[in-house]
């Protein structure tokens, strides 16, 4: 079932990422985040990278990516230590969500 945590963790940072500007380096974050987890769900995905993909992306997607990889990786090598849900990693000096009547929004 580490299959489908692994996908809910990259709708976590979809959703994340909605909501936020798109040229914004918090937005890159989480699509870092999200293609991490999409990379370990489809394995054709990997070999299809060249070298130094990674280093052409931006900061703020490489952040994502490389600490999204670290929990999965983690999750991947201790199944059996996984129980409750991923934390999707924060973005560095993300602004706290807001309460705004009964919604969480972050700007």
């Amino acid at each position: 079932m580490l299959g489908d945590e692994i996908r809910r963790f990259g709708e976590v940072a979809r959703c994340e990422r909605s909501l936020l500007a798109v040229h914004s380096p918090e937005h890159a974050f989480y699509l870092g985040i999200e293609s991490a987890a999409r990379e370990l769900l489809d394995p054709e995905i990997g070999p299809h990278r060249t070298d130094g993909w990674l280093d052409r992306m931006s900061p703020g997607f490489r952040d994502g990516y490389l600490r999204a990889a670290c929990v999965l990786i983690g999750a991947l090598q201790t199944p059996e230590q996984v129980t409750g849900r991923l934390a999707v990693p924060e973005p560095p000096h993300a602004p706290a969500p807001e309460l705004v009547g009964h919604v969480l929004v972050r700007r």
